[in-house]
């Protein structure tokens, strides 16, 4: 769908003018709108199915033409049904679970001395690395949504020092955290996602905090895995499709085998 009339806009927050707007169906009541921010909006109260039109350049609402749980955008109240909450929350948790499942895949092939190597200076080795997430998993999701993200007893910078000395401590570490992550994810409920929490004194909703600490852990996975490759060399045991099988690959989704 594209917006109403021809008339090019400009964004009050990039200052870029746009003659094409993005646009996205949802359900949303307009509160009284600022010029500034809807000029396609009504003054009106709506609970309809409406299109959304976002700046293709910084993708701020612009305007509304034409409603579960809501959140505010600029001035206007974006409602989200149950439905669609829940089908967020259940991605959500496979994809967790999916990423977990790659990190213990490549630890699964290690020994307690890869897993203690440190390629190159001012780098971590793999037991660090879950050291570290084993301190921001419990930070961050012990009491999720009633303390901040950042507890006060978190020693961050510890995380950074070698401690573990068996192979059993660092697997246990690994699970303590993951346990902690999966079992408050597994708690929340649908309209817990509209919900805000609280990380250093910040504000986020949970769909915001929860989308940030999935980007915290793949990024972290993906070193783990890096790492754990470089110290298996021709030994390594893939974790997706081996190199010249993708005509042979049939995907098991998500919480299985990754789709590559």
């Amino acid at each position: 769908m594209s917006a109403p009339a021809a008339t090019q806009f400009v964004c009050a927050r990039c200052g870029k003018a746009a003659d094409t707007l993005f646009s996205v169906l949802v359900n949303v009541v307009a509160l009284p709108s600022s010029p500034s921010i809807s000029p396609l909006g009504s003054n009106e109260k709506s609970a309809e199915s409406t299109t959304v039109f976002t700046c293709p350049h910084c993708r701020a609402i612009l305007g509304v033409a034409g409603g579960g749980a809501s959140s505010y955008i600029g001035n206007l109240e974006i409602r989200t049904s149950d439905e669609e909450l829940a089908a967020v929350l259940k991605s959500l948790r496979q994809i967790f679970r999916a990423v977990k499942t790659m990190g213990e895949g490549a630890l699964a092939q290690l020994s307690l001395e890869e897993l203690q190597r440190i390629p190159a200076p001012e780098m971590n080795s793999i037991a660090i690395i879950v050291k570290h997430l084993h301190g921001n998993m419990l930070s961050r999701w012990t009491d999720f949504l009633t303390t901040d993200g950042e507890k006060p007893g978190r020693d961050r910078d510890a995380e950074f020092e070698p401690s573990a000395t068996t192979r059993e401590e660092i697997l246990r570490q690994w699970e303590e955290g993951w346990g902690c992550v999966l079992k408050a994810l597994d708690a929340l409920t649908p309209g817990d996602l509209i919900r805000t929490v609280t990380i250093r004194g910040q504000p986020h909703s949970v769909t915001e905090a929860v989308h940030r600490q999935l980007q915290h852990y793949s990024y972290h996975i993906g070193q783990i895995v890096l790492l754990a490759r470089m110290s298996r060399g021709t030994q390594w045991k893939t974790l997706s499709i081996a190199r010249g099988k993708s005509k042979e690959y049939t995907p098991k989704g998500l919480g299985g085998e990754p789709r590559r």
